[in-house]
């Protein structure tokens, strides 16, 4: 097997893409393209993760495929792919535009004459809940793409920005932290812990329950997902944690705000519970006991207000779409009472997919 010389040694912080957009540059390729065909690679399979093509690059590369392996996202099929470990699912990863943080570019740039061979787009660029860059407290630029086609690309050409220009791109933002969930995810991609409670779900789920909790209380339980812009997930991520972070004590006491928060407007104790079959039973069994609700005007009116999926592939992003009514069926009204659903009542929203279904509290004590 013949090699590509000179060896261009692959960046433990950039994607496989990258490299290979590298490459290409620094052997004259006129495209990513045309540099992987000539290496009987087709841009569908580096895209797709497959560990033969990315085995076939490092050893035309002369690289060690191991740092290269980590930081591929390997499609399993049916819009799931797995990345250092962790289950990622489609929807996560952003494929759809170019993100980049100006000042991170420009210190590639000053490594020589080259941009075409020196910039590195980064793997945590990738990820959908990374809008910040933490080195420089920059939230990430955005450029889309016309088209799926042209996922394979070479950085320069969507950023052809360089010197002064990127370091207006940089002067223009706003300053700001990344996101503690942010951090919690790139760190667990690294192998670190977090919090326990959140350790103990799958990445996706951490991330919603995470995300979904915060946009409750950040725009109410009527917000159009729709609506909600990169900002506002943003916003939803940072104002989650400061109650997933403390587990099921603050998981707990989240629900019990909203609950109260409810009942002061007048609208029976409604609140947002991820009851999705697709979240592990122990969040179920988690929200069941924090539906509990001590009223005098509890028996005969909706306490809670709980959300099933609209599909499989989205369900996690539907928790606020679909809404079930779970009512105290003790009569007449006990003051103090205390309201709490049924197994039977909670198998029926955990096994219903995409539909609205209507189920009662069989006692209370």
């Amino acid at each position: 097997m013949v090699k590509l010389f000179p060896h261009l040694p692959f960046q433990g912080d950039e994607t496989p893409v990258s490299w290979a957009a590298r490459m290409s540059a620094l052997h004259g390729s006129p495209s990513l393209r045309s540099f992987l065909s000539d290496q009987g690679v087709t841009p569908s399979e580096l895209l797709h993760g497959r560990r033969a093509v990315i085995e076939r690059l490092c050893e035309v590369g002369g690289q060690d495929p191991a740092p290269v392996w980590r930081n591929t996202a390997s499609s399993e099929g049916r819009e799931s792919f797995r990345l250092r470990g962790e289950n990622i699912p489609a929807s996560m990863l952003s494929r759809e535009e170019t993100r980049f943080c100006p000042l991170c570019l420009c210190e590639d740039d000053a490594g020589g004459a080259n941009p075409g061979i020196l910039r590195r787009d980064r793997l945590i660029w990738s990820l959908r809940l990374v809008t910040t860059c933490s080195v420089h407290r920059l939230p990430l630029i955005y450029r889309g793409r016309e088209h799926r086609e042209s996922m394979p690309h070479k950085l320069i050409l969507r950023v052809p920005e360089r010197g002064n220009e990127l370091l207006a791109l940089a002067e223009d933002a706003p300053r700001r932290e990344a996101s503690p969930l942010q951090s919690y995810v790139l760190g667990r991609l690294e192998g670190h812990k977090g919090p326990e409670w959140l350790d103990d779900q799958s990445l996706e789920q951490a991330l919603r329950a995470t995300q979904m909790l915060g946009l409750v209380m950040a725009f109410g339980t009527a917000v159009n997902l729709g609506s909600v812009d990169r900002n506002g997930w943003d916003l939803a991520g940072r104002m989650g944690w400061e109650w997933v972070a403390k587990g099921k004590n603050g998981l707990h006491a989240a629900f019990r705000e909203l609950q109260g928060s409810a009942f002061a407007r007048g609208h029976g104790g409604r609140t947002i519970s991820p009851c999705s079959a697709n979240f592990t039973a122990g969040f179920r069994s988690l929200v069941i006991e924090a539906i509990t609700v001590r009223s005098s005007r509890c028996c005969g009116t909706t306490f809670c207000r709980t959300w099933t999926s609209a599909s499989g592939a989205s369900s996690s992003a539907n928790l606020s779409t679909a809404a079930k009514n779970i009512r105290c069926s003790h009569s007449p009204s006990k003051p103090g009472c205390t309201a709490r659903p049924s197994a039977k009542s909670w198998s029926n929203v955990a096994s219903s997919r995409g539909q609205i279904r209507t189920s009662r509290i069989l006692s209370c004590s």
